[in-house]
């Protein structure tokens, strides 16, 4: 338990809280596609409150294992618009 960074082989840096040898709490991770997650997480996945911004745009919501859920918003250079994903099975995934 506790905080500190990793830098993984394929080039992912995550710096944040620790549980288990999993990423824990609040933390940020540096993809090796560039893009970033800084937010909550819970065993290794990101999970609560949090905002992940790509090559596309950002989404900043709820995140249950991976996944946009609840209500976030979704913004790229040409719009910004108010997501709600009712359940589970209408999460969207990101890998």
């Amino acid at each position: 338990q506790g905080g500190g960074k990793c830098t993984y082989a394929n080039g992912g840096i995550y710096d944040g809280g620790w549980k288990q040898d999993l990423r824990h709490g609040v933390g940020k991770m540096r993809f090796p596609d560039a893009s970033e997650y800084e937010g909550g997480w819970e065993r290794g996945l990101m999970h609560g409150n949090g905002t992940l911004v790509n090559q596309i745009g950002s989404f900043h919501g709820i995140w249950v294992d991976n996944r946009m859920c609840g209500e976030g918003r979704y913004a790229t250079l040409l719009c910004s618009m108010l997501y709600r994903f009712s359940s589970a099975r209408s999460c969207v995934y990101i890998s």
